[in-house]
């Protein structure tokens, strides 16, 4: 077994523990937008908090991936990783680097030394604890009602009535609920019957909503009318 496939073989370990979604190689579109969210700033807060780190990547900081290059590696299976992506998905794994993961993999243990991601991801929330979805404030429809243009994940909030938290902050805020509602969104789209527009941001892509869209949709499917797109609802509240 060449070196790098066990490594990419612990990636998927890691991602199958950590993520909860399966295996990544049978990962959809909004699967991997989110996970690649998620490894964004799991990567970033290492960088961030741990000093060694700091130092050895601050000529050469962590890129994030794209959706093309993790379905290269993880589904097609046509790329093993530049040094770059290897260093950043160690990171994730509570290694140094790439390098530190093959010195470890050659010692005796086979494991970290100390699961540097599982300790410091957890003593940031600890520190700073993401307030609970029940916590979120009621969605402001009267401003919304001026708002035309949404994440997608932002309306998954809103059709629940919660006011949607950061991009960063909804994975933790979300319920079943909410999260099945972005799932289904996403099959929506993937399935084109709901249009959307994708663009590329750092850390990965998402996709924005239109109300124009989003009523089209509700009608074509006969979906009761969330209380966003009510606009005869609120004129009579």
């Amino acid at each position: 077994m060449e070196k790098w496939d066990q490594f990419w073989e612990d990636v998927v370990t890691t991602i199958e523990e950590q993520f909860g979604r399966g295996n990544p190689k049978e990962w959809e579109e909004s699967d991997i937008e989110d996970f690649l969210m998620h490894l964004n700033e799991v990567v970033n807060l290492r960088l961030e908090d741990e000093e060694l780190l700091k130092e050895a990547y601050e000529k050469n900081a962590w890129a994030p991936i794209s959706a093309i290059t993790f379905r290269n590696i993880f589904q097609y299976k046509k790329s093993k990783g530049n040094k770059t992506t290897r260093n950043g998905f160690a990171i994730y794994m509570g290694y140094q680097s790439a390098a530190d993961y093959l010195a470890v993999k050659r010692s005796s243990s086979g494991k970290p030394a100390v699961n540097h991601r599982t300790k410091r991801f957890k003593a940031a929330k600890d520190k700073e604890p993401i307030p609970v979805t029940v916590q979120l404030p009621n969605a402001d429809f009267e401003k919304e009602d001026k708002n035309n243009h949404w994440m997608l994940y932002e309306v998954a909030f809103l059709w629940h009535g919660k006011e949607p938290p950061s991009i960063q902050a909804h994975f933790y805020q979300m319920t079943r609920e909410i999260e099945q509602t972005k799932a289904n969104l996403h099959k929506a789209v993937e399935l084109g019957f709901l249009e959307a527009e994708t663009k590329v941001l750092p850390g990965g892509f998402t996709r924005f909503l239109t109300r124009e869209a989003l009523e089209k949709f509700v009608e074509q499917q006969d979906l009761d009318k969330p209380e966003f797109l009510n606009k005869e609802l609120r004129k009579k509240s």
